[in-house]
């Protein structure tokens, strides 16, 4: 038998919730909300053999990490435009200054995000300055494991804004939000780094498996021109229902948030009217400050050049960098190897003193990938590059 969602709930996905609720007879899984069995069956495109094993993975998941104990305030994120405070007490509220608060304040400094007001259909609108967030420092310095337990309990959090929506809108039952990434700043040193793509990978499939079918759409805006090497790291990890969601926007993007956001609830920096703030992104850093972040910092000798070799590629590996001449202009450029035979994939070019340069190469076959900084036609001046280089294999 086939039934619709209720009809005070968004959706008109048509699931075989009978089925999964037979299946689940006995087991843990029948205690877990019906409207939750219900979102995991539609992300399971109606395979109930499929959501049977992705329920059970729930109930282990949210025993795993505690998510039932997890107390939304002190809030993890700003909640601009909705009165959740009147829901804070005691059972709810975590204790100061103990160690799992210390950490959790440690993860979300480096957070730049908000719940502000609503869409057209009266959802939660979620802002984050995705572009903003050095992920290789938060990883470097948080740890994965923390950085998911910060996760979960935003999205756990998210719940008081959910019910304050429907109180807005005479007790319809809100689930979904409209997600809006902001990428301005987004770099491949910060971003597209080995332990930044794996927790990204991580909170991604977390989402899809237990949080599922809770994102009408995900609005993606100011993409930089590096958003390509990127894009084609991550997608592969994004389910097709997910994948449909998405929709990418550049810099010409406010046509499109008007379709879906009053003017009047949407931030004055994004072309709205309303004057309440999202939360600033960083100050800029000086240039010392990158060598702290991650980047290796080399000093090259008049006449000579600097070589960084990545060996035996697989086809398909996407090699990114950014650099950055601190003192004086640097030749740069990119080959890939293969059977003693260089091949130049990125021509040769001159880049400028305190200009950041970034891009990415993709291996059509196995071979080896080298880079160079050339400063073999400096006749007496040394250089130094600040630069940051990583590697993406396919399967990892």
């Amino acid at each position: 038998m086939v039934n619709k969602w209720e009809p005070a709930w968004e959706g008109e996905e048509e699931v075989s919730i009978d089925e999964l609720n037979e299946a689940l007879k006995g087991t843990e899984g029948e205690n877990v909300e019906l409207r939750t069995r219900i979102r995991i069956l539609v992300g399971a495109e109606n395979n109930v053999k499929k959501a049977t094993k992705i329920v059970a993975k729930y109930v282990e998941f949210r025993k795993k990490w505690n998510v039932d104990d997890m107390k939304p305030f002190p809030l993890p994120m700003p909640f601009i435009g909705y009165d959740v405070e009147q829901y804070k007490n005691e059972s709810n509220t975590r204790p100061p200054n103990t160690p799992l608060e210390k950490r959790m304040q440690g993860v979300q400094r480096f957070a730049k995000a908000a719940i502000y007001k609503w869409d057209k259909e009266g959802r939660p609108v979620y802002y984050e300055r995705t572009g903003h967030h050095n992920v290789k420092k938060l990883v470097r310095d948080c740890g994965e494991a923390d950085c998911i337990i910060s996760h979960l309990h935003g999205m756990e959090a998210r719940k008081l804004a959910f019910e304050e929506a429907s109180k807005r809108n005479g007790g319809k039952l809100y689930e979904k939000w409209t997600v809006v990434l902001d990428l301005a700043g987004l770099s491949f040193s910060s971003h597209m780094n080995v332990g930044g793509i794996s927790l990204l990978k991580h909170l991604a499939q977390l989402d899809q498996d237990f949080y599922p079918q809770t994102m009408a759409r995900l609005l993606v805006i100011n993409t930089p021109k590096i958003f390509t090497g990127f894009w084609k790291i991550v997608k592969p990890f994004i389910d097709p229902l997910t994948l449909k969601k998405i929709k990418i926007l550049g810099h010409d993007y406010h046509d499109t948030l008007f379709e879906f956001i009053e003017k009047e609830n949407i931030p004055k920096e994004y072309g709205g009217t309303s004057e309440e703030e999202l939360p600033a992104p960083p100050a800029k850093k000086g240039s010392d400050q990158y060598e702290e972040d991650g980047y290796e910092l080399v000093k090259i000798a008049n006449g000579t050049s600097h070589e960084v070799k990545k060996e035996g590629l697989k086809a398909g590996s996407i090699v990114s960098w950014q650099f950055k001449p601190k003192s004086y202009d640097v030749g740069f450029e990119v080959f890939v190897e293969k059977n003693g035979e260089k091949k130049s994939v990125v021509p040769y070019a001159k880049v400028g003193t305190g200009v950041f340069e970034s891009g990415s190469c993709e291996l059509e076959e196995a071979a080896d990938v080298l880079l160079v900084f050339d400063n073999t036609y400096a006749s007496w001046r040394s250089k130094q590059v600040l630069f940051s280089i990583d590697v993406f294999q396919p399967g990892e």
